[in-house]
């Protein structure tokens, strides 16, 4: 709030200059409608436009909840692929395999965009250090986790050709038993009875659908025309039918595990502890837009028989309709333009300086959440009080133009 009286202080001292700034260079121009509208605005007294200024705080108000909603959403979002990695994951268990019947019913699935595979296996090294390998084709399994928001896949790592030493990008864990610097010595991996050698070319965060956190992934390129079929796949969809990717799964295969992107989502976003907090959100905004709209209504009122006067004098002059809103458009503007001002400015400062202090662990992301300006919100916010003060007006407009202008000329007498 102290900050709120800070920022409407300020605006209201740089609002007078201003505004006669605006109505100098609406004089140069040919329309006098501006300049009048502005000349008048310049006129005005202070105790008039003084609760346009009261906006100020209501709107700080407003739109610093949006932009805590915001990040929490996009934190939810964040913690939603860090869950899963891909807008959808279908696995098998490791004695089957992913038909290729069923790869391509998955493909068809209304919103899918891109599909990988993957096979997996168990392996370990000549220290005994047992960790995942992922057999991938590198394209395709960049096009799917690269949708997803971070760094991109290092496709390029796995595309060189090695003869007898396979590239291999790993997860931190399995990077640390490999070799921790990439170009490292190359590393022997035992499979069953096979074995091969791996360098390490590349780093990953994480691996969708990975079962461990110490994973290798090596391109599928070397086992040939007759690869293992694959026990993973990838999807990537944004406006998938998990129900019907679902329903498609298991059809075929009844023992495959489907794990969605957007019910790991729907998790976050269900929470009992967050919906409340949502609805105490929701109320709040409520009661500060309420509290703005009246507000604005008492400071067009304090000056409505003045503008009304106006409209029955520009009307004995032979003024067109649409003249006149524009001239009262630009007469009563801008102290609302200016508290518009205000509040985006004072919600934007509240986001470095409160924000850290704000606990949103009911999120339920588990991590920290930094509350960041986010220009929608504070856009919205002051575009819909701008359209609530032009609303009034136009209502304004034409109530005095149905009453006539004789009503208010006898007024004025």
């Amino acid at each position: 709030m102290l900050l709120a009286i800070g920022v409407a202080v300020v605006v209201l001292r740089c609002y007078p200059p201003l505004v006669r700034e605006l109505a100098r260079i609406a004089g140069r121009s040919r329309g006098v409608v501006a300049f009048v509208g502005l000349a008048r605005a310049t006129r005005t007294p202070p105790g008039s436009v003084l609760p346009s200024f009261a906006l100020v705080l209501v709107l700080a108000m407003v739109a610093f909840p949006d932009m805590i909603a915001a990040s929490v959403t996009q934190a939810q979002v964040a913690a939603s692929w860090q869950q899963t990695g891909a807008d959808a994951i279908i696995q098998v268990p490791a004695t089957d395999e992913i038909s290729p019947a069923l790869q391509h019913q998955i493909s068809a699935v209304p919103g899918v965009e891109a599909t990988a595979t993957a096979a997996t296996a168990t392996g370990s090294l000549s220290s005994g250090f047992s960790l995942s390998v992922m057999w991938v084709d590198p394209a395709q399994y960049a096009a799917v986790v690269d949708q997803a928001p971070g760094p991109r896949f290092p496709v390029a790592a796995l595309s060189a050709n090695a003869a007898t030493i396979l590239p291999a990008v790993a997860t931190p864990a399995a990077a640390q038993a490999v070799g921790s610097a990439v170009g490292a010595g190359p590393a022997e991996v035992s499979e069953g009875s096979s074995s091969i050698t791996i360098g390490l070319a590349g780093r990953i965060g994480s691996v969708p659908g990975a079962t461990t956190n110490a994973v290798v992934v090596v391109p599928q390129e070397p086992l040939g025309t007759s690869p293992p079929g694959p026990d993973l796949m990838l999807v990537a969809g944004p406006r998938l039918d998990g129900a019907r990717l679902s329903a498609v799964v298991h059809r075929a295969q009844p023992d495959a595990s489907v794990t969605l992107r957007a019910t790991a989502l729907a998790a976050l976003r269900s929470a009992p502890v967050l919906q409340a907090a949502r609805t105490a959100l929701t109320q709040g905004l409520a009661t500060a837009a309420g509290f703005g709209v009246l507000i604005l209504l008492m400071s067009l009122v304090l000056t409505a028989q003045t503008r009304e006067l106006t409209l029955a004098s520009l009307a004995t002059m032979g003024l067109r309709r649409w003249q006149a809103q524009l001239l009262l458009a630009a007469e009563a503007l801008p102290p609302v333009v200016a508290a518009a001002i205000g509040g985006v400015a004072c919600a934007w400062l509240l986001a470095p300086l409160v924000g850290p202090s704000l606990n949103l662990a009911f999120s339920g992301t588990g991590s920290a959440i930094v509350v960041t300006p986010a220009a929608f919100p504070l856009a919205a916010s002051a575009a819909g009080l701008v359209l609530a003060a032009l609303v009034v007006l136009t209502v304004q407009t034409v109530i005095s133009y149905y009453r006539g202008s004789t009503r208010a000329l006898r007024i004025a007498d």
